[in-house]
């Protein structure tokens, strides 16, 4: 009776170590699949993008970067359940990692240094495509060249300081203290260049008035 136990004893562990490898063969497999569905995926949407829409290619670029991460996520994380080849497993492992406080302080600051960067990456990308479409609906309305690129530089601008304050935002930092310290390099600067701030708003009034155009010549 002794004997029998410790022969199919035996013939677990043998199982077992047998198993491992084919396990980890499994979750590479599985791994190498989800980054290969999802790099199609993205040289599809890339591809769609780049032809039927106007979009900057930054932020194709960083859609195409958002199409590929999921699936090798969802492989990652089933990695655990795949090799022990328990249900039960999963959930085990994220309430041991989830009560541990310095694990949910990493977790919580890889998520915002994550999210900052998907942020700018969204922000620049926008920023782009709002300007080059300004820029090119201006030029078929004949608009100046000067006009141009003022409105769509004001326009860049703009969505860059609403990406900023969405950060600041993610990161739970109170607007005040940005909105006085911009205000305080705000009027530094305006004290230290009021002659090149005159020369910009001569530049403005030029822009707006339109007295020559470009290739005229301007006797003084």
């Amino acid at each position: 009776m002794i004997f029998a136990f410790s022969t199919i004893y035996d013939v677990q562990v043998i199982e077992n170590m047998l198993a491992t490898p084919l396990r980890i063969v499994l979750i590479g497999l599985i791994f190498i699949i989800a980054l290969v569905i999802g790099l199609l995926l993205r040289r599809r949407l890339v591809d769609r993008l780049k032809t039927n829409t106007a979009l900057d290619a930054w932020l194709v670029q960083t859609l195409g970067v958002l199409v590929v991460l999921p699936l090798p996520i969802i492989a990652a994380a089933a990695s655990p359940l795949i090799y022990l080849w328990s249900i039960d497993t999963l959930p085990q492992l994220w309430n041991n990692i989830t009560t541990q406080p310095m694990v949910q302080q990493i977790a919580s600051i890889t998520w915002q240094i994550a999210g900052s960067v998907l942020f700018i990456a969204l922000g620049l990308g926008i920023a782009r495509t709002i300007r080059n479409l300004t820029v090119h609906s201006l030029e078929t309305n004949r608009i100046d060249i000067n006009i141009r690129t003022l409105i769509g530089r004001i326009f860049f601008i703009t969505v860059l300081l609403l990406t900023v304050f969405f950060i600041l935002s993610f990161w739970h930092i109170p607007l005040e203290f940005p909105v006085a310290a911009i205000s305080v390099i705000t009027v530094l600067i305006t004290v230290a260049i009021q002659d090149i701030l005159k020369d910009l708003v001569a530049g403005f009034y030029i822009l707006v008035e339109r007295p020559f155009y470009i290739g005229q010549l301007i006797s003084t």
